[in-house]
């Protein structure tokens, strides 16, 4: 795809990566790396296997400020956004909307223990999922979502809202729906998420 990394540490700051396509990961792959990705956006980026947007394996990437929307995952694949495999992924004030999975988590796929992700401040809109998990979707992760906003996500052919699929730690969250905890469900009144106006 856009970029690999892999064994190493790297910084990107304020890049673009829009329509690679790749096996796997369609804007970026990393393997046991310690990557901070800042500001940057991923647009249209499509994989065949899993990440349409981002994807990693055995990594400790922090994801801060990033856009993240019209990425596909398009065969047999999960997190149409974002993929992580036994990574602990940090992902702050993120926008992830608009992206597509084959099979689980249309916005984020996160799978496979000890792995402990971290999703804050972040909005996560209007993603689809063939399968499970239209929003987030994770098994067997120790997963936190706090201060998020989790809305408009579906999954299946009759397009179901699907938010969140799996166990997580949810604090202080707008989920669609609701869910258990100190969260709330009320309609986000966003000025124009259709054309990625988010306020």
């Amino acid at each position: 795809g856009g970029i690999f990394v892999s064994h190493s540490s790297a910084g990107i700051i304020d890049c673009e990566f829009s329509e690679n396509i790749s096996y796997r990961s369609g804007g970026m792959f990393m393997e046991y790396a310690n990557v901070s990705v800042n500001d940057c956006v991923f647009s249209e980026n499509i994989a065949q296997y899993s990440g349409g947007g981002i994807g990693m394996e055995y990594s400790t990437p922090s994801v801060t400020r990033c856009s993240l929307y019209d990425n596909r995952v398009e065969a047999h694949g999960e997190g149409g956004g974002i993929y992580s495999y036994r990574s602990a992924p940090e992902i702050v004030n993120c926008i992830i909307w608009r992206n597509y999975a084959y099979d689980d988590g249309g916005g984020i796929s996160l799978r496979s223990p000890p792995s402990s992700p971290l999703i804050t401040n972040s909005t996560i809109y209007a993603n689809h999922a063939d399968s499970y998990g239209g929003g987030i979707w994770t098994n067997g992760t120790n997963s936190i979502v706090g201060n998020c906003v989790v809305w408009a996500n579906t999954h299946g052919t009759s397009s179901v809202p699907s938010q969140l699929h799996g166990s997580f730690d949810v604090k202080f969250c707008d989920i669609q729906g609701g869910f258990s905890g100190p969260n709330i469900d009320a309609n986000p009144l966003f000025t124009d998420p259709d054309n990625g106006d988010f306020h």
